[in-house]
């Protein structure tokens, strides 16, 4: 996936939590940072190549900052703060 690809998906204008259980209210698309090395993607016998993706959940600070400065920056923010698919409903934001 290529850096302009880290699709978001949520309001930052009217934000709803994801679950009553968390206060998460949108997601972003990144490359799986857990899987071992070769396993984000399959190809079929067709030889076309499926990647997995992740799907990091985001808070409401997270997504006005995308808003404002980029999804490169967020992207950037989470790499650094060790956030990956693996669920941490506690989590705080990376801003």
């Amino acid at each position: 996936m290529s850096p302009q690809d880290h699709l978001t998906v949520g309001s930052v204008e009217q934000p709803e939590p994801l679950d009553s259980e968390t206060d998460f209210t949108g997601l972003m698309l990144l490359n799986p940072t857990t899987f071992p090395e070769g396993a984000g993607a399959v190809e079929t016998e067709d030889a076309r190549t499926i990647h997995y993706l992740a799907l990091i959940p985001l808070l409401e600070q997270e997504m006005r900052f995308k808003q404002k400065f980029g999804s490169d920056a967020l992207r950037e923010k989470l790499i650094e703060a060790d956030i990956t698919e693996l669920l941490n409903p506690e989590r705080l934001s990376v801003v």
